[in-house]
């Protein structure tokens, strides 16, 4: 009789775990790389169900069926994939992506190399499988990566050392002796041990300190004749431009100021513009962002104290996710939406609603003044630049760089018209969040549920406009420390309180106003992941897990 080769079976009976060895090597390898979590009392119970002989077909198949789906399970729960409560939270939003747009996202989720690889492990282990034993290999190799300190063992700690953002400053690689505002308190020094409880303790005393916190906007009305507008864009990184070669696009160079350093401490368009109309205060969690309103910290009602008025402008509806109400209710931003009926269409949006042309929206602004010549406030909201957005002519989503050079070419025309108008304008650009472009070692491009640097690190850029040319830096203010929307909402303050512009003003020369302005650590918070810098670290933490270090940062 023939006897049954070793790891034949394809069933997991009890000559060995069979094809199932593919999938514990092949997590193995996915481990080395940084790609997966792995949790090893589940991988052995799943690796014991196979290997219990079985002699009933019928149970056999009910455990393969078993096997099949717990393996599917377990190793989606070590990936950093978003849980299913995070899907069954975002249905209603997935529901209002065009068919054309999810067709292209799940086919953009497909890795034809790893689908290669796997190919080819498979033709290996067929052509192997009758000479070697392949689960003892399995179970070997899932002892040996279920030890704490296995990447000490193989001497991998490179694979762990922290690497800067692409083209800018690390934002964890604060200084301690850089000079703070003193209204604004130190920061909590980064003492504690770099572990889990270590950073738990220090995230808890950060937030108290953030707490604390306050912009110097004045509370009273203030006699001024220059206006204030914000241009809060979705989808903009560092990283972003860096990766679709526009980093040097030549607006950029227009500006008096840029923040190299800024984190937009989240990688949604709700909480990012939430986070930036309430930046008259220090940065709260996320909780507390979405369960607790404080007026105070409202940076356009304090603008409208100190006698600006407020308006509203957008390139969408606003109805996506709520995101409309959502600033309404959670920061108190009660401007009324402008008319958007002049406005050309430019693009189809994920949901086929209307995206309206950059140019237009602004232009909107310019032309309009109250009738009382008083100061304005402006606010933009701008998402030609969201992931799935199309050409009116194309049921495909476009890419990334046309849409952003169509916009910045637009932001630079209208930045020529405003010089022309002799307009007073404190004009600042401040993204939203990345549109991750590029993936990482965790995430996949164009996902953002995990808030990594790429995707928080935004450039933050400031112009004077109708200032004298005596007052104008000589060359472009570069901020480099680690900051965040405190720092504009302060920035605003200060040339609120001085006024540049003004013949007799004792205000300082632009460069001064830039002088000492709050800095932040960076933290970042989604509902269900956070990413922050520790110690010149970057450090990642899901739902119910620990702090580890951000692989492959």
């Amino acid at each position: 009789m023939t006897q049954p080769a070793p790891d034949q079976s394809f069933s997991g009976g009890s000559r060995g775990a069979g094809v199932w060895n593919l999938y514990f090597i092949g997590k193995f390898v996915l481990l080395w790389l940084n790609y997966i979590q792995l949790k090893p009392i589940e991988n052995a119970a799943l690796l014991a169900l196979i290997l219990i002989p079985i002699r009933s077909l019928l149970m056999r198949r009910i455990r393969a069926a078993a096997a099949l789906a717990g393996a599917f399970a377990l190793i989606w729960s070590e990936s950093w994939l978003p849980g299913p409560d995070v899907i069954i939270r975002n249905i209603g939003n997935l529901a209002d992506f065009s068919p054309a747009y999810l067709l292209e996202l799940a086919s953009s989720a497909v890795n034809i190399e790893m689908v290669e690889i796997a190919f080819a492990a498979f033709i290996v282990w067929m052509l192997l499988r009758n000479w070697i034993r392949f689960t003892v290999f399995t179970i070997a190799g899932l002892i040996f990566f279920s030890l704490p300190n296995w990447r000490m063992l193989l001497e991998s700690e490179k694979n762990e050392t922290p690497r800067e953002v692409p083209t800018e400053t690390a934002a964890g690689a604060l200084s301690a002796t850089v000079p703070l505002q003193a209204e604004s308190g130190p920061l909590p020094p980064q003492t504690e041990p770099a572990n889990d409880a270590g950073i738990n303790r220090w995230l808890t005393r950060f937030y108290q300190s953030e707490s604390e916190r306050r912009a110097g906007i004045p509370q009273e009305a203030r006699p001024r004749d220059f206006d204030i507008a914000v241009v809060n864009i979705c989808s903009l990184s560092t990283d972003d431009l860096e990766a679709s070669e526009l980093a040097d696009h030549p607006v950029f160079s227009r500006f008096d100021a840029r923040f190299e350093n800024f984190n937009s401490a989240t990688t949604y368009s709700g909480p990012a513009t939430i986070r930036l109309l309430r930046s008259a205060c220090g940065q709260p969690s996320h909780e507390v962002l979405y369960n607790h309103r404080e007026p105070s910290c409202e940076l356009f009602g304090r603008l409208e104290q100190a006698g600006w008025k407020t308006t509203f402008f957008m390139d969408h509806n606003g109805q996506f996710d709520g995101y409309l109400d959502s600033l309404r209710e959670r920061a108190g931003f009660a401007e009324k939406l402008s008319d958007q009926s002049a406005y050309r269409q430019a693009l189809a949006a994920f949901d086929d609603s209307k995206i309206y042309r950059t140019a237009d929206v602004l232009r909107d602004w310019l032309k309009h003044k109250p009738a009382d010549g008083g100061p304005t406030a402006a606010f933009f909201n701008l998402i030609a630049l969201h992931d799935g957005n199309r050409a009116l002519s194309s049921s495909r989503p476009m890419p990334f760089k046309p849409r952003a050079e169509n916009l910045l070419n637009d932001l630079s025309q209208v930045m020529t018209e405003v010089e022309a108008s002799g307009r007073k304008v404190l004009f600042i650009v401040i993204p939203e969040h990345g549109a991750a472009v590029r993936g990482d070692k965790i995430q996949m491009a164009r996902l953002r549920e995990i808030p990594s640097p790429r995707i928080t690190h935004v450039p933050v850029l400031v112009k004077f406009f109708g200032l004298p040319k005596t007052k104008l830096p000589a060359a472009q203010i570069r901020i480099p420390e680690s900051t965040s929307y405190l720092a504009v909402s302060e920035l605003i303050g200060r040339t609120v309180t001085c006024d540049p512009w003004a013949a007799s003003t004792t205000c300082p020369r632009p460069q001064e106003l830039f002088k000492n302005l709050p800095q932040t650590w960076a933290v970042s918070e989604n509902s269900n992941a956070s990413v922050l810098s520790y110690q010149d670290k970057w450090w990642v933490k899901l739902p119910g897990d620990k702090w580890i270090a951000y692989p492959g940062m």
